[in-house]
């Protein structure tokens, strides 16, 4: 979602996306990503730094962006969507979600694909990432995919690009991360069915 208010705020012109920012000692994160391979003083522009958040899941790359553009209009954002959970503060970038939260951010993205090239190019981005947990169960259809995990928690959020295309959110949170996975796995599966039943259905209508 961060990444979201950062693309809208460039389809707006307040973000310049060939801005510049160093990586600095201050935002290294010893999570997913590369940057942190990178040496201390290199530059990203703030356009790389969404792409690495979302295709590489790069906590620095969230971190700079967090650090260097604030919380304000990203929490009013998140207000008049009507969310409850995602908010951040100042002092941390690591919020809290859930189903409902997650399904309302990725309707905005969805909405946001429709006005213009930077919604366009933003939805691109999420369609071709690194990681997809919508492919492994079902590689033949289109999907747009957020992957996260922290702790025993696997979250999957995106939008499933079938007959009828629809928001799917799966999060699980036992057996660690490899179980947490495997059950994620599973309730894709579940979902992928009953919109498979709910296709059939249409047809006798």
């Amino acid at each position: 979602p961060y990444a979201l208010y950062i693309y809208k705020e460039i389809a707006a012109g307040n973000i310049n996306p060939d801005q510049l920012i160093s990586y600095e000692e201050k935002y290294y994160n010893k999570g997913t990503g590369i940057i942190k391979k990178s040496d201390f003083g290199t530059t990203y522009s703030v356009k790389d730094l969404v792409y690495y958040s979302l295709n590489d899941s790069d906590n620095i790359a969230h971190i700079m962006l967090h650090k260097n553009f604030g919380v304000k209009g990203y929490n009013d954002m998140l207000k008049n969507l009507g969310t409850k959970q995602l908010y951040l503060t100042a002092g941390n970038p690591w919020g809290y979600t859930s189903s409902r939260s997650a399904a309302l951010v990725w309707q905005e993205i969805y909405n946001f694909s429709l006005q213009g090239n930077e919604g366009i190019e933003f939805l691109n981005i999420l369609s071709n990432g690194k990681y997809n947990y919508f492919k492994e169960v079902m590689p033949t259809i289109p999907s747009a995919s957020k992957t996260g995990f922290a702790s025993k928690d696997v979250v999957e959020t995106g939008i499933v690009f079938g007959e009828h295309p629809y928001i799917a959110i799966a999060i699980a949170n036992k057996g660690g991360n490899i179980g947490a996975y495997t059950q994620v796995l599973k309730l894709v599966s579940y979902m992928n069915d009953i919109m498979n039943e709910y296709d059939v259905y249409l047809e006798t209508k």
